[in-house]
């Protein structure tokens, strides 16, 4: 087993090393962008044969929504890296809806 963190771009080479394919679960943090674009230029530095990366379904919407800039560029590494890849879209995630009810119920929420 090996570690790897997308923000210490160091620690992606031990861990590509030799892989086949690469999943990059897009973090929800404010930089995402970023760290997926480490993920994706560690991927292709490293030889990695498919990638497939999380992104959401408002990237196909004509608007200018929070999610699409920032899934925009993530997705702009994927295409232009040369690397055959999957975006994975995906529509809802339960841990979206729980921090929503909590919201709703107690007007805050405390993710740590």
């Amino acid at each position: 087993m090996v570690q790897a963190d997308l923000g210490n771009p160091a620690t992606l080479p031990a861990a590509l090393a030799g892989v086949d394919a690469v999943f990059i679960v897009t973090p929800g943090a404010e930089n995402r962008a970023e760290l997926a674009a480490a993920g994706v230029s560690a991927a292709k530095a490293a030889g990695v044969g498919s990638i497939a990366v999380v992104s959401v379904t408002s990237m196909a919407e004509k608007s200018d929504l929070l999610f699409k800039r920032q899934f925009t560029p993530i997705e702009e590494a994927v295409k232009t890296s040369e690397i055959p890849y999957t975006l994975l879209r995906l529509p809802l995630f339960m841990d979206n809806q729980v921090c929503l009810r909590a919201v709703r119920t107690f007007h805050s929420v405390n993710l740590l």
